[in-house]
């Protein structure tokens, strides 16, 4: 008596098809006929990078990470916390952490609470600004920077520079700065 076994091939496709996935699902384009729409899955709004890149950021220093928050710094933030954490002998990512009960002479350099110092605490509200230049890329050789409008719990707004920098958005503001900063 000869047993015959299904080919795996011919097992998986059958669990394929069970199970719903037996083929690709397009996305719907904009303009698209209306008897296409059985064929394709309704479009989602998806979170512009940008935003994606701050909220990251937000995160990290929800959590105290001090170590992501610095990564999510542009580079010439970071240059500059390096500059004043040299002038007082201690580390970049220590200016990051908020200044101990005890110490007076270097309050004003330290950067204290990355919510605070960069963005603002409480966030309920990201309203990405236009995209930077449509035809821009970091190939180019220049620099891709866009503002993200905060809005915190308070109705305080904040207009934040991110910049494109190693494949990712990155918190800038070199000067420490509330310019543009908290109002109401």
């Amino acid at each position: 008596m000869r047993r015959t076994f299904a080919s795996p091939i011919s097992v998986l496709l059958s669990a394929m098809f069970a199970f719903g996935c037996s083929g690709p699902v397009l996305e719907r384009l904009d303009g698209e006929p209306k008897s296409t729409w059985t064929m394709t899955k309704p479009r989602t709004r998806r979170e512009k990078p940008v935003v994606a890149g701050l909220k990251r950021f937000v995160d990290a220093a929800q959590k105290r990470d001090t170590a992501t928050v610095y990564r999510h710094l542009s580079a010439l933030t970071k240059r500059a916390l390096k500059l004043r954490a040299k002038a007082i002998g201690k580390d970049p990512i220590d200016l990051l952490r908020p200044a101990k009960a005890g110490s007076t002479g270097d309050k004003k350099v330290h950067i204290g609470d990355p919510l605070v110092a960069f963005v603002l605490p409480d966030i309920v509200r990201y309203e990405p600004g236009p995209d930077p230049y449509p035809a821009a890329t970091p190939a180019d050789g220049r620099t891709v920077e866009q503002r993200v409008t905060v809005t915190s719990r308070s109705g305080s707004k904040r207009e934040i520079t991110m910049r494109f920098e190693g494949l990712d958005w990155r918190v800038h503001n070199p000067t420490f700065d509330k310019a543009g900063g908290a109002s109401k």
